[in-house]
């Protein structure tokens, strides 16, 4: 005569076998740190660049500072000179001067390509701008 009670055992057995419950759920769970660990990467590089161009601005600041002759075309050379790891053809360099005071309002634009996986990739405008005392005419 056939046991039927051993199917059932051997089933029970099965499901509560846990043995490589752990490999699965890490195969669940690398897509998502994988991808959280890249945007993390890209958000700091995001950052590093902005510092540049916030570092690039402060210089040539303070070289329309201290000299009254820099005109609009120099900041702009100058600006790209400091940032000469970044395309000028992208670099948008703005300067105007605030009305009613004597400031001059300096700014970079630059768009920064943001690549993560499973995801498209996404232009993001960096932006950095100051506010100088006018001590040279903006030509």
């Amino acid at each position: 005569m056939i046991s039927r009670a051993a199917p059932t055992a051997d089933r029970r057995n099965l499901v509560s076998d846990t043995r490589g419950a752990v490999s699965i759920e890490f195969g669940l769970v690398i897509g998502l740190l994988i991808m959280i660990i890249v945007a993390t990467v890209e958000f700091g590089r995001a950052l590093a660049a902005r510092s540049e161009m916030s570092h690039a601005l402060g210089r040539v600041t303070r070289v329309v500072n201290l000299n009254s002759t820099t005109t609009t075309g120099a900041v702009v050379g100058m600006l790209e000179e400091y940032l000469d790891g970044y395309d000028e053809r992208e670099l948008d360099v703005d300067i105007t001067q605030v009305s009613g005071t004597n400031f001059m309002e300096v700014s970079v634009e630059f768009p920064f390509m943001v690549s993560i996986p499973l995801m498209q990739d996404t232009e993001v405008m960096l932006r950095v701008a100051t506010r100088a005392p006018m001590v040279s005419p903006i030509q």
